[in-house]
Order: C-alpha cells, then sequence, then structure tokens
C-alpha cells in the first residue's frame, strides 16, 4: 500500500514529455498518462468538435453543396474530425487494455506506456492547434551554406529521426541554392505537427573548439518553419512561390546552441537546457 501512495504521489511530478524522454513502466507513469487522458476528453468535449461535426454534415446535405467553393474546406475538416476521433477512441482502448479492473498493477510494459503517452501527446498537440486555427500540416526549410554542409546533414536528420519516432509523415519537397546556400524544403504531416516544430524556427548553432586551439568553430543552420494548410497544397507544386514564403519568414535569430566540446545544447526559446545532446539530434527535441 505504502508503494502505491508513492508511486500516486510520483505521478504529480511527471507529465507527458518526461514519460516520452524516459519510460520505466511504473504506476506513476500509467497514473500520469490516465489523468492527461482524462484531461484530454474534457478539452476535446469543451471544444465542440462532435456538435461542429454534426453542423458540417448538415452542410453537405444542403443543394447545391457539391458545386460550392466551401466544399473542400468542409470536407478537410470532417476527415481531420474522423481521424481525431479514431486515434482518442484507439487511445481509450489501449488504457483499458493497460488497467487492470481487479487490482492495482505497480509494473506495466514500458514501451505499451510510451506509445499510449505519445499517442496523447500528439492529440494533445493537435487539438491545440485546432483551437488556435493553426494547420497540422508544416513546411521545413533546412539551409546552410557549403562549408557547413556537414552539420545540415545532421540536422536533416535529427527532423527526419523525430518524423519516425513520432509517426509523422515526411516528404522532400524541392532542394536547389539561394543567396549562397543550400537548401531542402520538406513537407510534414500529422497530428499537432506544426504546433510541435513552429519553435524550431531559428539558427541551430554548432560550437566546437578543436584541440590546441584557441579558435571556437562555429556552423550555422537555418531551420524556416511555415504553416501548411490542406488548401495550399498546391503550393507543393510551386516551388518559386514557396522560396518567396520563406523569403519572407527568414530565420534569422539562434534557436538553439550546440557546444560539442562540453556536450551541452540550450534552447533559448523553449527554456531548456541539457547534456544529452545526443538525445536531442535523435529527434527527442521535443520533448527536453
Amino acid at each position: 500500500m505504502k508503494l502505491q501512495q508513492h508511486q500516486e504521489e510520483k505521478s504529480k511530478t511527471l507529465d507527458l514529455k518526461s514519460i516520452l524522454k524516459d519510460t520505466y513502466g511504473t504506476l506513476a507513469e500509467f497514473t500520469c498518462i490516465k489523468n492527461e487522458l482524462e484531461q484530454l476528453q474534457q478539452s476535446y468535449t469543451d471544444s465542440g468538435i462532435p456538435e461542429i461535426k454534426e453542423e458540417l454534415m448538415g452542410e453537405m446535405a444542403q443543394p447545391g453543396f457539391w458545386q460550392s467553393e466551401q466544399r473542400q474546406d468542409v470536407l478537410s475538416q470532417i476527415e481531420y474530425f474522423d481521424r481525431f476521433n479514431a486515434a482518442f477512441d484507439t487511445s481509450k482502448k489501449l488504457l483499458q487494455r493497460l488497467e487492470d479492473p481487479e487490482k492495482v498493477r505497480l509494473n506495466y510494459d514500458p514501451s505499451l506506456l510510451k506509445k499510449l503517452a505519445q499517442r496523447i501527446y500528439l492529440l494533445q498537440a493537435s487539438l491545440t492547434s485546432y483551437q488556435g486555427k493553426e494547420p497540422q500540416d508544416a513546411l521545413v526549410r533546412i539551409s546552410s551554406e557549403e562549408q557547413d554542409a556537414d552539420w545540415g546533414k545532421r540536422i536533416t536528420g535529427m527532423y527526419h529521426d523525430w518524423a519516425r519516432r513520432r509517426k509523422m509523415n515526411v516528404e522532400r519537397v524541392y532542394a536547389g541554392e539561394d543567396e549562397g546556400d543550400r537548401y531542402t524544403i520538406y513537407h510534414f504531416s500529422g497530428f499537432g505537427c506544426y504546433s510541435i516544430l513552429k519553435n524550431e524556427h531559428g539558427i541551430h548553432l554548432k560550437e566546437k573548439k578543436p584541440s590546441q586551439s584557441r579558435m571556437v568553430e562555429k556552423s550555422r543552420v537555418r531551420v524556416s518553419v511555415l504553416p501548411l494548410d490542406s488548401s495550399e497544397y498546391h503550393l507543393l507544386e510551386q516551388p518559386a512561390e514557396l522560396l518567396d514564403r520563406f523569403r519572407t519568414h527568414a530565420a534569422g535569430q539562434v534557436v538553439r546552441r550546440f557546444n560539442m566540446e562540453h556536450q551541452q545544447c540550450k534552447d533559448v526559446v523553449n527554456k531548456w537546457q541539457t547534456g544529452l545532446v545526443e538525445k536531442v539530434l535523435k529527434g527527442l527535441f521535443d520533448v527536453m
């Protein structure tokens, strides 16, 4: 009983990000996840999505709907609601699988807890985007000068690792050179994608002091992040217009510093600092 009480108290110190960073399969983690799912349920109810979907379904039954300009927007919203509901229902079923009605468990399968925590984390980010009238998708341009190409590949790999971990879709849209920089534009899609990636906008600076040298070597990679609504998918076939948008939304300020000599990483936007540089570069930057 004391161990159970201890775990329940410990759950109050946890959040989904800390569980996604390191998952041990404890009752404290399960309790935190269960509470987060209950809060998500309340936020979903408060959002009015069920009522909004019913209204949109009513619009589909109106004469002339399929010829109207609003058709695509209505269909996109309904499709999003359906995907959200399906993912939400799956999360509730997974929680029921883990919960034993006969007794209190102290240990759980860490991989299942992490899977459930991630689903809730992404649904929370997605719902926040919807309520803030932000798109789910993101366009990301990664650019660097030729001498910083290796660092550019490392940062690109970081985002691909993140997409793989978070089950996001990523598609290479276009690559080229602009004002001396080599760049690649990617389309990231999935629940809460833009909400998570928007704070990546800025310069990712690597600092390293070679042995027997007083000079600090610096490599810079510029990451520009733009929202992409489903109504703007045609832009994926129009690289010139995409470039114009990125030029007016240039990455000018340092967002993250990597001190490779001391293995320290400081994020000046999200206000965190860590010695887990390799974890950051392997795609865990969003849960630090």
